[in-house]
């Protein structure tokens, strides 16, 4: 009887390269064992078992299912200056391959232009795996083609450059476009923890859509911590965000944490941890309006926020408690205080004063507010909480108010302009 194993292949499909004749010495060429070892697996894949050591100049996975696994001290040696190490990417038939898992192994480039893996999977996982490159190189790269690389997952999976050099075009992740035709990219891949360190550019994404990268570590960088622009179009490199990374530069440079070339949209950096980075900026962004954010930055010179999305549309559902900010007498603040951006600043505001608002949106002239259908529960001891910069005439009714303890609706009307000035009005909402 035949056991199944987790990713559906049997025992019967599990090889190990030493039977194909590789070596596992660090020193011979076992790319000719371990592709062929490859190559025979079916066309349902199978399970290829690897050394502690192996020398390679470039190997190719072109086996849906194919399971690449390592012992946890596998490492790979490649003494190549061009192309890829591994590259895990089309079948026989020109198909990108699926399904495939790749763990527990290391790759070492020993010279300049040589490039560690190249992913054009779909489907796939990859985990507990390191690549350590020399200048003009990507550790890794995520290139697109016809079907892929798309829903790809890696876990604790790290790039690595050579402290010692000056990091020329040494580049931790490259998200790029097919070499043909620009409108096939990366879309809706995840990275689940994961390093990089030493390079020049940590990530660099040139195609990819509505990617997402989850608690990522990013030390040591020179030039740029993320990098994002498409050759052509912003409609193919957006919707990629980094939700709470680690992020650190070279103590002797100043790297940019998120650079935004002009065809970039919509792609940010969500309550990260920031620190040694000198000089550099939070946020470059090329062409504001189209939606870039940098969001809470912790660390050294923390407490900063930066939203460039001057469109932003609520689509509020017809139903209570529709936005609810809570905390002791909580504070919103939306500011307009960048060239072509919108600020958005929420904090639990416990030294709030009789001159402050529950809520202001203001653009550092007038605040401005506009409500649909929105109730607001508020109570305080003191004075003006709500203003709307409002073009009615005094006496008018800009807004209703339902008083939830004596079951009453009360209108608020637009007071005189103060200070202001021309055009402002007020509105004054009593306890």
């Amino acid at each position: 009887m035949t056991t199944k194993l987790a990713f559906n292949q049997t025992h019967e499909d599990r090889i190990h390269v030493r039977d194909f004749g590789a070596v596992g010495d660090g020193v011979t060429d076992d790319t000719a064992a371990i592709q062929t070892a490859l190559d025979s697996l079916p066309s349902t894949g199978g399970e290829v078992q690897l050394m502690d050591q192996h020398r390679i100049t470039s190997i190719q996975v072109k086996r849906t299912g194919t399971k690449f696994a390592g012992t946890g001290r596998t490492i790979f040696t490649s003494d190549i200056t061009s192309g890829y190490a591994i590259d895990f990417g089309l079948q026989d038939n020109s198909n990108v391959v699926t399904d495939c898992v790749a763990t527990n192994f290391s790759i070492v480039m020993e010279n300049d232009g040589g490039n560690g893996i190249r992913v054009r999977s779909k489907f796939s996982e990859y985990r507990n795996i390191k690549v350590i490159i020399e200048e003009n190189a990507q550790a890794w790269t995520l290139q697109g083609v016809s079907g892929g690389p798309y829903y790809n997952y890696f876990y604790d999976c790290d790039a690595e450059g050579n402290p010692g050099d000056v990091d020329v075009n040494q580049i931790g992740w490259l998200l790029e476009v097919d070499a043909v035709n620009d409108n096939l990219g990366c879309n809706a891949n995840k990275w689940f923890g994961g390093r990089t360190s030493a390079l020049d550019i940590a990530f660099k994404i040139k195609g990819s859509q509505g990617s997402a990268f989850h608690g990522y570590t990013m030390e040591g960088t020179r030039t740029a911590v993320i990098d994002c622009g498409h050759p052509t179009t912003s409609a193919n490199c957006n919707g990629n965000v980094f939700y709470t990374p680690y992020i650190e530069g070279r103590p002797t440079a100043n790297p940019d944490i998120l650079y935004c070339r002009a065809n970039s949209a919509g792609n940010g950096v969500v309550f990260p941890f920031v620190t040694s980075i000198g000089s550099g900026a939070q946020k470059v962004d090329l062409n504001p309006g189209n939606g870039n954010f940098f969001l809470s930055q912790f660390g050294t010179g923390g407490g900063n926020t930066d939203i460039d999305a001057p469109n932003w549309v609520f689509n509020l559902p017809a139903n209570t408690d529709i936005m609810s900010f809570k905390g002791p007498r909580p504070a919103v603040k939306w500011d307009n205080t960048g060239v072509g951006g919108v600020d958005i600043t929420v904090k639990n505001a416990s030294d709030l004063s009789s001159t402050a608002r529950a809520v202001s949106f203001t653009d550092d002239t007038t605040d401005l507010l506009e409500f649909g259908q929105s109730q607001f529960t508020y109570r305080t001891a003191t004075s003006e909480r709500i203003r709307v910069d409002d073009t009615a005439t005094a006496g008018q009714t800009a807004m209703l108010l339902y008083d939830v303890d004596n079951a009453t609706l009360a209108r608020v009307t637009v007071g005189a302009a103060d200070s202001g000035g021309t055009g402002y009005k007020g509105l004054r909402i009593p306890n």
